[in-house]
């Protein structure tokens, strides 16, 4: 089984940002985040994994070519 680099970097980076939401929100309530830091927590994994995983590594202009080449590849 192989891991897609571009679908893991997606998801990681969707997961990374909802976890912010929630961390954000435990914090205004004065809780302790620990869905919010355990979602950070792998969606930070998913993203290193599409590091170590894709041979060249990601430039911050690939990210949009590769959001909707992974959009394209698996929603359309």
């Amino acid at each position: 089984m192989t891991v897609d680099p571009d679908l893991a970097l997606i998801v990681g980076i969707g997961l990374v940002l909802l976890s912010l939401l929630s961390i954000v929100a435990a914090w205004i309530d004065a809780r302790l985040p620990v869905w919010g830091g355990a979602i950070c927590a792998v969606g930070l994994m998913l993203v290193a994994l599409a590091l170590i995983v894709h041979p060249q590594g990601y430039r911050f202009g690939q990210l949009p070519d590769v959001f909707f080449t992974v959009l394209g590849r698996y929603v359309f």
